[in-house]
């Protein structure tokens, strides 16, 4: 008995040692942010924590919300030393976008997990990228984004955001309860619209009357009959369960959507105020990078569960549908008078011009 409590008692004491040693090693860990408070001969408890609290239409159980919890959350909170922390309200429990970005130029949010309305409303120059057929792959959206990232950056930055991450929201497919093979079939579905100028016109373009709903009300919508039809990304589809009230999905995605993290410039602005001159922005571009690291990851879990979404919503008896060709070279068509009609309304000339430039070579290069 004695020589039974004494091993318990040493298992104890070498679990605690354990623990001590474990410990010691990760306080004394360097975190991203040290530099900074060395540069500017400050420890992290004579700040106050950069709090955003940021609203989102994303839903529980997407990647887009998982890897809040499981990486990003912890990731920051170690390499900054909690000096940022983010607090999510998912759902659209804040609203659409719309909602948000009112809530943050009130002050009640700092920030935006967006998704394609919200990023244009931002910055109408982000619209370019959410143009129907712009992009064929992930590997030129990953190419675009990359190259022009600096741009973009600075777009928001001009309007009062900073855009801490781009992210995707995804690929956009046309859903239905009944075929739509054709364009004339889509102009016979009572189609929703929901993300702005860029959908509308071109549902409008291709004579489609889309009827108006707002994100949080395409489910009901749908079982009611008030629609029958939804262009939506299918890690949406899954997570909300729309899926169930549709029977047909066209297998040509009709547009790509990034989304991104907005924060209001103003807001961490007037958050670091007490902050030595220069390391707040310090802090909001190390956050940048810090969560640029996590990027790819992040996307990689997105367009995994795309892609797994498209092959469950099949196994449940979806019927996968593709347009007729000489209907998809209409769309293209009707693409291209959209990018032409939105110049100048949401995005200049010249920056079309030279994206267009840009994946053209690309594609070129690919063809070698």
């Amino acid at each position: 008995m004695i020589l039974r409590s004494k091993k318990i008692f040493n298992i104890k004491i070498c679990t605690i040692f354990l623990f001590l040693i474990l410990f010691s090693v990760s306080s004394a860990t360097p975190a991203a942010i040290d530099s900074l408070l060395k540069k500017y001969n400050i420890t992290e408890n004579k700040l106050n924590p950069i709090v955003i609290k940021l609203g989102t239409l994303a839903p529980a159980g997407t990647p887009w919300i998982s890897f809040f919890y499981e990486r990003l959350i912890p990731y920051l909170e170690q390499e900054t030393r909690g000096l940022v922390k983010i607090v999510v309200y998912a759902g659209g429990v804040m609203g659409e976008d719309t909602d948000v970005l009112r809530k943050m130029r009130l002050g009640q949010l700092q920030g935006c997990g967006c998704t394609a309305l919200g990023t244009f409303l931002a910055a109408p120059e982000a619209a370019l990228l959410n143009l129907p057929l712009f992009f064929r792959d992930y590997k030129e959206v990953d190419f675009i984004i990359e190259k022009f990232r600096p741009e973009i950056e600075k777009v928001f930055e001009k309007r009062g955001y900073y855009i801490i991450a781009i992210l995707d929201t995804g690929f956009f497919y046309l859903f239905s309860k009944t075929k739509a093979k054709t364009i004339e079939d889509m102009r016979k579905q009572k189609i929703l619209t929901w993300f702005g100028d860029v959908e509308t016109t071109t549902l409008e373009e291709a004579g489609i009357k889309p009827i108006k709903v707002s994100v949080p009300d395409v489910v009901t919508s749908l079982q009611t009959g008030l629609i029958n039809a939804d262009i939506a990304p299918p890690v949406w589809q899954m997570a909300t369960q729309a899926y169930v009230h549709t029977n047909y999905y066209v297998t040509q995605p009709l547009f790509y959507s990034i989304g991104g993290l907005v924060i209001d410039k103003n807001q961490i602005d007037s958050i670091t105020i007490k902050y030595p001159k220069g390391l707040d922005k310090e802090i909001i571009k190390l956050t940048m990078r810090l969560i640029k690291n996590l990027e790819k990851e992040w996307k990689d879990q997105v367009r995994d569960f795309e892609a797994k979404s498209l092959r469950a919503f099949e196994k449940s008896g979806m019927v996968p549908v593709d347009l007729h060709p000489e209907d998809l070279e209409q769309f293209h068509k009707i693409s291209g008078n959209v990018w032409k009609k939105l110049e100048g309304k949401l995005y200049p000339k010249e920056l079309l011009d030279k994206v267009n430039t840009a994946l053209k070579e690309f594609r070129a290069r690919k063809k070698k």
